[in-house]
């Protein structure tokens, strides 16, 4: 619900300043919803869900989309700005039940899937963050790569 809710409150003041433009619009809506998820998983000490394989800015970028189009098509703010939420929030609940991600990328044995987004390669292991490593197609850790967090 805080994805559809940041994403339409940064695109409704961006409506409010700047008027019926796209670009910052967007910009507005993704930036602040982006920046409070990332906020709320540092909080918590988690990996920030925008860096996993998850489908996050990709909802928040169709919410402000249609949220744009409703405001462009002469429909209230009000009735624009809650369609998008609803859409962005059941996009989000439908994604997470039945597990709907971006596509992985596939290294050398196509049998095998291996995960390529950057910071999913983290782990906290008691306190400690190690970096996995791809090399010959295996995962491994690496523990003399400790990273200062």
């Amino acid at each position: 619900m805080g994805l559809g809710i940041f994403s339409l409150l940064g695109a409704n003041n961006a409506y409010s300043m700047f008027g019926l433009n796209l670009t910052i619009i967007m910009f507005s809506g993704i930036i602040t919803a982006v920046g409070c998820g990332i906020l709320r998983d540092i909080f918590v000490n988690e990996i920030p869900l925008v860096f996993r394989k998850e489908l996050y800015v990709s909802l928040s970028f169709a919410g402000i989309l249609l949220f744009f189009i409703m405001l462009y098509l002469g429909m209230s703010i009000i009735f624009s700005t809650t369609l998008g939420i609803i859409f962005i929030t059941s996009s989000r609940i439908a994604a997470i039940k039945y597990n709907w991600n971006h596509p992985t990328r596939i290294f050398g044995n196509t049998n095998r899937l291996v995960e390529c987004i950057s910071t999913a390669n983290l782990i906290q292991l008691n306190g400690i963050s190690y970096y996995r490593k791809i090399l010959n197609e295996q995962m491994y850790l690496n523990p003399n790569l400790v990273l200062p967090f």
